[in-house]
C-alpha cells in the first residue's frame, strides 16, 4: 500500500511548516506510523535543526530526487552514482529526512529552464514513487517553500493531500483564497485527486481576542465536516522553538506540555480519520 503524500504548502512564510512537518512527523511516528519527511526549502532549516550543515554532494540531498535523470546521465564518480535511498538520512528526533542544501537552488533553476512537457512538475512524484518500491511507508510530509513556485508544484503534483498551516492574523489568513486557486489548478491540470488535508491554525495566543476571532471566521469559512476542514489548533509555546534548539521535537522534549498532549494528540486524531491512517491507539 502506497504511503499517504502530504504537501504542507503556503506561499507566507513563517506560518510553522517546518515546525509543522517535523513535530506533526514525529507525533504521527509515536502512532506507529513508518514516516518520512522531504524538504523543498532552500533555506534548508530542517537540515539544519537535524544537524546535518548546510553543504552536502547532491546525492544526499532532495536535489537527487528532483534531478534524477540527469543525476543518471552524468558521468558521476562511481562512489558517487547511488541510489535515491541514499538520500534519505536519520534525524535526532527518528523521522527520516530527505534534506535540502544550498544546491537544491541550482536544482530549481534547472527545473525551471526545462521546456514545457518535459515533466519537470513531476520529478518529486517520480523519484518517490521509485522510492516507494525500494521502502515502504504510511506517510510521506512534503515541506514547501513560501512560495508557488517549481518546488512547490513538485510538491502538490506529488501529493494526495495539501495542509496550510496559517498564522491567525488578518494578514496572515488573507493569502489562503489565494493558495486555494493555485491548488485548484494543479487539481485540473495535473492532479485531479489532490485533497485537502485542511488548514491548520499554527502558533495560536487565546489571550489576544484579534486571534480568537480570526479563529472563529476559519472555522465558519471551512467546516470540519466540509472539503477543506479547519484542523485542532496548535497553541503558542516557547518549548516548541526550545525542542527545535535542541534538535528534538516538541513531542519528544516536552512529552506533558499542552501543545503535544492536547493539540498534537487532537491533530493526529483528526487526520488519521481524514487520510484514513491506521495507527497504534494511546491512552488520554
Amino acid at each position: 500500500m502506497s504511503a499517504q503524500r502530504v504537501a504542507i504548502f503556503n506561499q507566507k512564510g513563517g506560518v510553522a511548516k517546518t515546525t509543522t512537518t517535523k513535530d506533526l512527523g514525529f507525533a504521527l511516528a509515536e502512532r506507529g506510523l513508518r514516516v518520512l519527511a522531504v524538504e523543498l526549502d532552500p533555506q534548508a532549516n530542517l537540515a539544519i535543526i537535524a544537524g546535518l550543515g548546510n553543504s552536502q554532494p547532491a546525492h544526499l540531498t532532495v536535489a537527487r530526487l528532483l534531478t534524477d535523470p540527469e543525476f543518471e546521465a552524468m558521468d558521476v564518480p562511481d562512489d558517487e552514482r547511488a541510489p535515491l535511498l541514499d538520500a534519505i538520512r536519520e534525524t535526532p528526533w527518528g523521522v527520516p529526512l530527505v534534506p535540502a542544501y544550498e544546491d537544491l537552488v541550482t536544482a530549481k533553476t534547472a527545473l525551471t529552464s526545462l521546456p514545457q512537457g518535459m515533466g519537470a512538475e513531476q520529478r518529486l512524484r517520480d523519484a518517490l514513487d521509485a522510492i516507494e518500491q525500494e521502502r515502504a511507508f504510511d506517510v510521506i510530509l512534503m515541506d514547501c517553500p513560501p512560495a508557488a513556485d517549481v518546488l512547490s508544484m513538485n510538491a502538490l503534483v506529488a501529493a494526495d493531500w495539501v495542509l496550510i498551516p496559517t498564522g491567525l492574523t488578518t494578514t496572515e489568513v488573507s493569502g489562503i483564497s489565494a493558495m486555494i486557486r493555485t491548488v485548484t489548478a494543479i487539481q485540473k491540470h495535473s492532479n485531479p485527486g489532490l485533497k485537502y488535508a485542511g488548514v491548520l491554525g499554527t502558533r495560536f495566543k487565546k489571550a489576544e481576542g484579534h486571534q480568537v476571532d480570526v479563529a472563529h471566521g476559519l472555522e465558519k469559512q471551512f467546516p470540519p465536516d466540509g472539503p477543506i476542514p479547519f484542523l485542532p489548533m496548535i497553541r503558542n509555546a516557547t518549548c516548541v522553538n526550545d525542542a527545535s534548539a535542541a534538535r528534538q521535537a516538541v513531542g519528544d522534549a516536552s512529552p506533558s506540555h499542552p501543545v503535544v498532549k492536547k493539540d498534537y494528540r487532537k491533530l493526529v486524531d483528526r487526520l488519521v480519520e481524514r487520510l484514513d491512517l491506521k495507527v497504534v491507539e494511546v491512552s488520554a
